[in-house]
């Protein structure tokens, strides 16, 4: 059998039964995060400061989420497993986190929530946050306050940061995964999404 594979349009092509359908654009943008603070210690605040920058000449979009990463580095250059110390903790610019919950928080929007059955399904809030050309925002955020998770974990973060994250030296920095497409394989009824990620610069943490 011969297998033809030939362009559809500008937005849509098929390559031996593999479909590609184009997503966002990646914006110009630039993302900074900063700390006072390099040691960390139980029951104490780990407040940062994040910085995002539109650094093009156009006004650009982004959605709500981002999500923060401590990597202890036993992983190398090699996937995460449950054996290294990569842990996570989704965060969302449109949520207003209290000091006063006395419990970790997520990222998901209490008032955004669907009824399946005996299931129910919290999502995350889809406000996005408008930048001018060359125009920034700051956030302060304590993250001790935010639920974290291991990155291979197949629990939704509830831990908190010191439950989660054991005492020793982490690099930490946050990320934002933009959906740049979606592949669809010939037979298969679940596309697979492709997205891209712009990190921010990296910081040495130490947890005691």
């Amino acid at each position: 059998m011969k297998i033809v594979c030939k362009n559809i349009l500008k937005t849509f092509f098929v390559l031996c039964g593999f479909s590609y359908l184009y997503g966002q654009e990646i914006p110009n943008v630039a993302f900074t995060i900063s700390s006072d603070q390099i040691n960390w210690t139980k029951n104490s605040p780990a407040k940062v400061i994040i910085k995002i920058q539109n650094i093009s000449s156009e006004k650009i979009k982004l959605s709500s989420s981002i999500a923060f990463y401590l990597d202890d580095g036993t992983r190398g250059k090699h996937p995460s497993t449950m054996r290294n110390g990569v842990y996570y903790a989704p965060y969302s610019f449109g949520k207003n986190y209290s000091s006063n919950m006395g419990r970790c928080q997520d990222d998901l929007d209490d008032g955004s929530e669907r009824r399946e059955g005996p299931i129910v399904r919290k999502f995350h809030d889809d406000i996005p946050i408008t930048l001018k050309a060359g125009a920034h925002m700051e956030l302060k955020v304590d993250l001790a306050e935010l639920c974290w998770a291991h990155q291979r974990s197949s629990v939704y973060p509830m831990g908190s940061l010191f439950s989660e994250a054991k005492p020793g030296k982490y690099t930490l920095y946050f990320s934002k995964p933009f959906r740049t497409g979606t592949l669809i394989q010939e037979g298969i009824h679940t596309p697979i999404p492709i997205s891209k990620s712009i990190e921010s610069n990296k910081l040495t943490i130490d947890i005691k």
